[in-house]
């Protein structure tokens, strides 16, 4: 199992509690396997650095054990899905979905300034950004939107 070989466990109950959190990742289904109470680990963790060094290395071979399941499992099924969350934690800046919301005052910002803040921010600002900074109505008439996003060439 995947401990990082320093001292002895302090408690007995360590080392199946890892090897159970390693292979099933949850705390509470190993603290079980390991016949202590989850309320108990968490003390532990709490109190002893070591214990929780180790907990995170098992954490993180859960982490690498379920993402080679999922890929496995896409081999043996011809299941495509697991590929693009493959995709998606290898290649983040080509495989991710982006969302943004922001929320914010403009009041005494200049359209220029807010256009050029968003840019910054998300990449690129496509649509009427001073229409949406210096007229208050401009989101709440249908219709009206600005796009965030990559530029499009004028046609």
């Amino acid at each position: 199992m995947p401990f990082t070989g320093g001292a002895r466990p302090s408690e007995l109950w360590y080392p199946a509690f890892l090897s159970d959190l390693a292979v099933n990742g949850g705390i509470s289904l190993a603290s079980a396997a390991a016949g202590v109470h989850r309320s108990l680990v968490y003390r532990r963790m709490t109190d002893d650095a070591a214990f929780a060094e180790e907990v995170e290395v098992a954490k993180a071979y859960y982490r690498d054990l379920l993402e080679w399941e999922s890929v496995n499992l896409a081999r043996r099924k011809d299941n495509p899905l697991p590929y693009f969350a493959r995709l998606k934690a290898e290649l983040p800046a080509r495989y991710i979905d982006k969302q943004a919301v922001l929320l914010a005052s403009t009041e005494g910002l200049p359209a220029e300034d807010g256009a050029a803040l968003l840019a910054a921010m998300l990449g690129s600002v496509v649509g009427t950004p001073r229409q949406s900074f210096t007229d208050p109505q401009a989101s709440t008439e249908p219709g009206a939107s600005l796009a965030l996003g990559p530029a499009l060439p004028a046609e």
